[in-house]
Order: structure tokens, then sequence, then C-alpha cells
């Protein structure tokens, strides 16, 4: 299933930038929802329920709203302290799929997943710096145990870093893979993500 998003990465935040993304995070739940939607794909007909992008910009609004969250409301007023809570992601971008396994699944472990990046034509395009997963099991990510032997396996959230110099102004092709195989693909124009 070919799915394509509409949403300018940027590639160093300036001052104008940190105090925008605090001033969005301070925004009513509606407007932020408006501002995260061009972030967000869902992915029809697919075990993938979502890919997301999270560029440096939407990192900043996102670690703003979670000091709002726990009452931190003095965060989104200091932009220094904006930029230093975000230093440690300083100079990537990521990219996450969500994937639901069918609840009838044999999974004892959790599958591999990968998210790979191709251009338009389908040539290889910019390799992730790394990435991880989360396993998802029926009662909540373990917090306890590697293996979870018994429980069953609903899910798995992969997040994949890139340089955000590799994903600005090209349109490309988010491809994510279970075991080798493509089970969802989403066309990005990154030009238009900030």
């Amino acid at each position: 299933m070919l799915t394509r998003v509409a949403a300018l990465i940027l590639l160093a935040l300036g001052q104008s930038d940190v105090e925008r993304a605090l001033a969005i995070a301070r925004e009513s739940d509606r407007d932020r929802a408006s501002f995260h939607a061009r972030y967000l794909t869902a992915v029809k007909d697919s075990p993938v329920e979502q890919i997301e992008i999270i560029s440096e910009f939407r990192r900043l609004v996102l670690t703003a709203e979670e000091h709002l969250r726990r009452g931190d409301w003095l965060f989104t007023r200091s932009p220094q302290s904006a930029i230093e809570a975000v230093r440690p992601q300083q100079g990537n971008a990521s990219i996450v799929a969500q994937v639901r396994f069918h609840p009838l699944n044999a999974y004892v472990t959790a599958p591999s997943i990968e998210i790979r990046i191709n251009s338009r034509d389908g040539s290889p395009g910019p390799e992730a710096l790394d990435s991880h997963s989360t396993t998802l099991y029926v009662q909540g990510p373990s917090r306890t145990s590697k293996t979870n032997t018994g429980i069953p396996i609903s899910g798995e959230i992969v997040e994949a870093r890139f340089e955000p110099s590799a994903l600005a102004r090209e349109t490309l092709a988010v491809v994510v893979l279970l075991d080798g195989k493509e089970l969802a693909r989403a066309l990005i124009d990154f030009s238009r993500i900030e």
C-alpha cells in the first residue's frame, strides 16, 4: 500500500525556531494536533498502523509538551532550557513505525522489523544511523524481562535515526520490512517537513 504525506527539515534550529516551537507547545490541544498531523502517516490495509517523522523541530515541540504535562510551565518560557533538553538528540531525525501483529500471531520473540529509505526510483536511499525497537505485549511493554516467556506479543514500535541533511529536500519512500518482507511503503516529501 502506497501512502503519500505532505508535511522543510530545519538543519539548524535558530533562536526564532526554538521560540516558535515553544509557542506551539503552549497552544490549544486542537492547534497542537493540527501541527503534529503533518508528521503522521496512517497506513491503510497494513499491520503498520502509522509512520511518524520526528524532526529536530518537532522533537523540541514534543519535549516542551511533555514538560507542560508534568506541570513545568516555566520550561516553555526558557529557550535555553529547551535547547539543553534536546541537545543529546541534536543532528538526528527519526522515523518511527508502529506495527500491530494479528491477535493470533505465533511470535515467541519479537520479529525483525526494519525501516529503510528508498529514492522515488526504488534505489537505496540514506542508511539509518541506528535503530531500536520496543516490543509491545498484550498487557503493555515489558519493564522487567527481555523475553516475557508466555506473554503474547501484540506489536512493535521501531525507531530509526537518520542524518537530517540526508532526508532534506527530497521525496523519499519510507519502507517498513518484517523479516525482509515489505509491510508498508509511504512516500514522504521531506522538503516540506520542518
